[in-house]
C-alpha cells in the first residue's frame, strides 16, 4: 500500500513539473511572438502580447520594459511613464532610467518633427 502513495506522490511531481514546463514554454513563444512582431514596428500586436504574457507574470521587468519601449514607440507616452513606476515597484531602477531616456528621446524627435508656428 505504501508503494502506491510513494508512486502516485512521483507520479503528481512529474505532471507538476511537466506543466510549469509547458508553461514556460509557451511563455517563450509569446515573447518570441511579441519580440517579432515589435522588430517588425506592429505596435499594437506587440503591446497585446506583451500584455498577455504579463498575465501570468506579471512581476516579468524585461518584458515590462519592453511593453513601455513598444507605447513610447507608439507615442502612448502616459502608458509607457505607467510602466516605468512598475519598473521602480519591480526594483529595476537600472531599467526605469532606461526607459526614461527612451522616451525623453521620442518627444526629443517629436518636437523637432512637429513645424514651427
Amino acid at each position: 500500500m505504501r508503494g502506491k502513495y510513494i508512486l502516485l506522490a512521483v507520479c503528481l511531481a512529474l505532471a507538476s513539473l511537466s506543466c510549469d514546463s509547458i508553461k514556460q514554454l509557451n511563455q517563450r513563444v509569446l515573447y518570441q511572438k511579441a519580440s517579432t512582431a515589435h522588430d517588425e514596428q506592429n505596435f499594437d500586436k506587440a503591446i497585446s502580447l506583451y500584455r498577455e504574457f504579463l498575465a501570468s507574470e506579471p512581476n516579468n521587468a524585461l518584458v515590462n520594459y519592453d511593453l513601455g519601449v513598444a507605447y513610447t514607440q507608439k507615442k502612448d507616452f502616459s502608458r509607457a511613464e505607467a510602466q516605468i513606476g512598475k519598473l521602480k515597484k519591480l526594483g529595476r531602477a537600472d531599467l526605469a532610467d532606461q526607459l526614461l531616456q527612451v522616451m525623453e528621446k521620442a518627444r526629443h524627435r517629436e518636437q523637432m518633427m512637429r513645424p514651427s508656428s
